[in-house]
């Protein structure tokens, strides 16, 4: 009886190290397998080469390398063991014979099991029903077995990056391309099926470069149309027309392609490009219509933005400036102004121009217009006592955005000390309540016209707030009833409370009243009074606290309107 325990097996990776295909020997000699590498499920033979067996055989597919738990008696197991690999992965077959004693009774050999892959390659066409296959993505197998489809099946290394097939005819054929782990190996691991149309003719139908517009500084994109999907393309570029180029493989059967490199600059530099078919038998290329890109620069000016451009040479008859993406104008030169503009509005511009049925469009570049002309200064700041604050009034400068209140204290220096939305303020006036009693405040503005820019500094103008209140009083009035100079009436503030009288020469009171702000009509007793000069008192409680008494002489004159 038999009796083992082996079920621990060793994952070592999924190596390929050489040809292990035929019958391979074990490490002492002592048996073979007929495959001792392949895919997933790989199915192996062991056949025992020792004799005599007398003490029997130990076959374990999966040895963990744990010599303790090898029993072996007289019914041995037979001398040839099949066993199927279902997962990928690098095992130790083991074999023990109880009566070998040289070189003691184990011997093993590696088994090494793959994951099945499809094979990666690619058909192109080349001119004369020629066809290269392209084997240069493909690295996991030994060879390749490729089938043409024509009855020629061909196994090459998958060292060798290509492989150029001619067919007797035009027409249209299948290829499989079969893996192969093991020189000699006819079963193969996965296989992979394309077909193509052969091209039967000298030279190959040109593409169309439709479209070439520039992305950013670092990329340009393009549009065109390949006349073959089954020919290989590729786009030569140059710089500022320079006869060197570099080339860039299309993907087959693509209608536009995006083209970024970081040493690129597009604003300073143009690019040429062309689409080329290529024959990559004959190293033949076959290029389309070539467009170059345009590379625009943008600057504002005073309320206008210029426009300045190169590109190849002659290669554009005419020119369309594009604003916003409409058309702003056409040109045969290589730049333009643009006046009709707005200042701080932004505007994105483009240059197009056209060549051999394409057209190459420059980068959106967007520009904000900005005026460099200083505004004028605010007219007519004037500043007046009200209460306890300061009132300032001014006039309305046109375009103002924003009003900038600057305000000085007892000569120190001026500094900004408040704003106002020009935009939305319904009236053209500040107060001031953060004053105090005895102290100078002198107050000037400035403003932000539409353009960004801000005006000088205007006029300062002056005030006092003063310890008590001031009265001040006209010499004269005239109540003929013009509408000017009607009532004989003072003029002050910080009035808390009056009482105000006008006498004649003789000392009769003529008027009196308590309230705030109201004057001497000129009558007396409902009959206007003559001419001549009068006299008035008034005594005063201020809002600073302070009470007294002010006297005075003043004329009325002719009341007769």
């Amino acid at each position: 009886m038999l009796i083992s325990r082996f079920y621990v097996f060793f994952l070592l990776g999924w190596i390929i190290t050489g040809a292990c295909y035929g019958q391979v020997s074990s490490t002492k000699n002592r048996f073979e397998v007929d495959v001792a590498r392949g895919c997933a499920p790989l199915t192996v033979t062991a056949t025992n080469l020792h004799s005599p067996t007398t003490d029997g055989i130990v076959w374990n597919p999966t040895w963990d390398g744990d010599e303790s738990n090898i029993i072996v008696d007289s019914d041995a197991a037979p001398e040839t063991f099949t066993f199927e690999y279902t997962e990928p992965g690098t095992y130790r077959l083991l074999h023990v014979i109880g009566n070998a004693t040289d070189s003691g009774p184990i011997d093993t050999l590696i088994i090494e099991v793959l994951e099945p892959r499809i094979p990666q390659f690619n058909l192109i066409n080349c001119t004369e029903n020629r066809v290269l296959v392209d084997l240069s993505e493909e690295n996991y197998y030994d060879q390749l077995e490729i089938n043409y489809g024509d009855g020629t099946v061909q196994t090459v290394p998958t060292s060798r990056p290509s492989d150029v097939h001619p067919y007797a005819s035009a027409g249209e054929y299948m290829v499989t391309v079969r893996g192969l782990l093991n020189v000699g190996d006819d079963s193969g691991c996965g296989d992979s099926t394309a077909t193509i149309n052969t091209f039967d003719g000298e030279t190959f139908p040109e593409a169309t470069l439709s479209l070439v517009e520039v992305v950013d500084p670092q990329s340009i994109r393009l549009e065109y149309e390949l006349p073959n999907p089954d020919i290989m393309y590729q786009v030569r570029v140059s710089e500022n027309g320079e006869s060197s180029s570099r080339n860039y493989p299309l993907p087959q059967g693509s209608s536009e392609f995006e083209l970024s490199e970081v040493e690129w600059n597009t604003r300073n530099n143009y690019y040429c490009l062309a689409v080329s078919a290529v024959d990559p038998c004959t190293g033949l290329t076959f290029p389309s219509n070539p467009l170059c890109t345009i590379a625009l620069e943008a600057v504002a000016d005073d309320l206008q933005n210029a426009l300045s451009w190169q590109t190849e040479p002659e290669l554009y008859a005419a020119y369309q400036v594009l604003r916003d993406e409409a058309t702003l104008a056409d040109t045969s030169a290589t730049a333009y102004t643009d006046a009709d503009v707005v200042c701080q509005e932004t505007y994105a511009y483009q240059v197009s121009g056209s060549s051999g049925g394409g057209v190459s469009l420059s980068e959106s570049i967007s520009i904000t217009t900005v005026s460099t002309a200083v505004p004028e200064p605010v007219t007519a700041v004037t500043s007046s006592l009200q209460e306890l604050s300061i009132g300032l009034e001014w006039a309305e400068m046109l375009g103002a955005q924003q009003y900038y209140l600057y305000r000085s204290l007892g000569g120190d220096s001026t500094v900004l000390y408040d704003s106002l939305d020009a935009t939305t303020a319904t009236d053209l006036s500040y107060l001031d309540s953060n004053v105090e009693i005895d102290q100078e405040y002198c107050y000037q503005l400035s403003y932000l016209d539409a353009c960004g820019n801000e005006a000088p500094l205007s006029e300062p103008t002056c005030l006092r707030i003063p310890s008590q209140a001031q009265l001040y009083f006209p010499n004269a009035f005239t109540p003929n009833d013009d509408g000017l100079n009607d009532v004989f009436l003072y003029k002050a503030a910080l009035l808390e409370s009056v009482t105000f009288e006008v006498f004649n020469r003789w000392g009769e009171r003529l008027f009196s009243t308590d309230q705030r702000d109201i004057g001497w009509d000129g009558t007396y007793q409902g009959v206007m009074a003559p001419e001549g000069g009068y006299l008035y008192q008034i005594r005063v409680v201020d809002q600073l606290g302070n009470e007294f008494t002010q006297h005075g002489k003043f004329v009325l004159l002719s009341s007769t309107p």
